[in-house]
């Protein structure tokens, strides 16, 4: 989540950090398939509340200036989905 909200990307995000989770998951002895799905999840999460994203939807929309008021409103809907992805992805590890 946190890599898609900086860059903007989950295709990036997934890059940066798919490796890192794969190789983390094997040391950890669970199945790094489960927690690379997981970092796909998570990186769907942060594209909810990506500037980025807000942005170009703002600008497509003709609705500059209201990207705050857009964030307030997506940040509860992004964290729920968040949360809820990551207890499922801990409990079915």
């Amino acid at each position: 989540c946190l890599g898609t909200f900086l860059t903007g990307s989950d295709t990036s995000s997934n890059i940066l950090f798919g490796k890192l989770q794969s190789t983390v998951a094997g040391q950890i002895g669970s199945d790094p398939i489960w927690l690379s799905a997981a970092n796909t999840a998570g990186a769907t999460g942060g594209k909810i509340i990506s500037p980025q994203s807000i942005a170009v939807a703002t600008s497509a929309i003709g609705q500059q200036g209201k990207e705050g008021e857009i964030m307030k409103k997506s940040l509860p809907w992004a964290l729920l989905y968040i949360i809820v992805t990551g207890l499922m992805a801990y409990f079915l590890a």
